[in-house]
């Protein structure tokens, strides 16, 4: 019997062409590493405090050595204050004889005259000090009302006269005037010696002592001044005044 011939081998189907292989995605470019000014800096590292060499160790400087006040303000107390009234009731101020006496050879002197246009004078120049809460320091107040006296120059008849005197006013500075002192001769009454140095017994009609007293005869208490007590510029206490 006849073999059946072979039925021939199907052809091979193609090959499917192989898929073209996808592109690598680029790598992402790396992130460029913070600068230093954008991240949080580190801190420097310490080093080692050195001694300045003209500072060692110092526990306090020469010229402030922990002073409790400095020596041109020491908390001085203030200044008393007084009136002028107050200030006429020191008896050891006022200008005597005895005062008087030895500044015979060291005129001329400054003096504050508290005479019977004083407070007209205080009053025009210093009006608000009135209070103790307004009060000024005494010189300046007095300052006003300050003189200086001295001796005459050498005048027949006059010359061993020292109670007549020169005067000049200091602010504001004025001519030179002749004067002779004048003496308490009872608590607020004042009357000039005589050429002569005698207070007389009595003028026009009022009654002064009731005798004449000659400049040698009165005590070194007896007050002199013009028209009032004087105190001499040096003399006048550190204090504030009012009138």
């Amino acid at each position: 019997m006849n073999a059946k011939p072979a039925k021939p081998a199907k052809p091979a189907k193609p090959a499917k062409p192989a898929k073209p292989a996808k592109p690598a995605k680029p790598a992402k470019p790396a992130k460029p590493a913070k600068r230093r000014s954008e991240s949080k800096q580190s801190k420097p590292t310490k080093l080692v405090k050195q001694n300045k060499p003209n500072q060692p160790n110092q526990p306090n400087q020469p010229n402030q050595p922990n002073q409790p006040n400095q020596p041109n303000q020491p908390n001085q107390p203030n200044k008393p204050v007084m009136s002028v009234e107050e200030l006429l009731q020191r008896k050891r101020l006022m200008l005597n004889k005895a005062k008087f006496e030895k500044l015979v050879q060291l005129q001329p002197v400054d003096v504050a005259v508290f005479d019977r246009n004083f407070c007209d004078t205080m009053y025009n120049t210093f009006r608000q000090a009135t209070t103790k809460q307004t009060a000024i320091p005494a010189k300046k107040l007095l300052g006003a009302s300050r003189w200086t006296i001295s001796k005459l120059p050498e005048i027949p008849g006059l010359n061993k006269a020292p109670w007549c005197l020169v005067h000049e006013e200091r602010d504001p500075p004025g001519e030179q005037d002749v004067f002779c002192l004048e003496v308490s001769y009872k608590p607020g009454h004042w009357y000039p010696l005589d050429v002569q140095g005698v207070l007389p017994a009595e003028d026009h009609g009022t009654v002064l002592l009731g005798k004449k007293v000659a400049y040698a005869d009165m005590t070194g208490k007896t007050e002199l001044g013009w028209r009032g007590n004087m105190i001499l510029w040096d003399e006048i206490p550190d204090c504030k005044l009012y009138w």
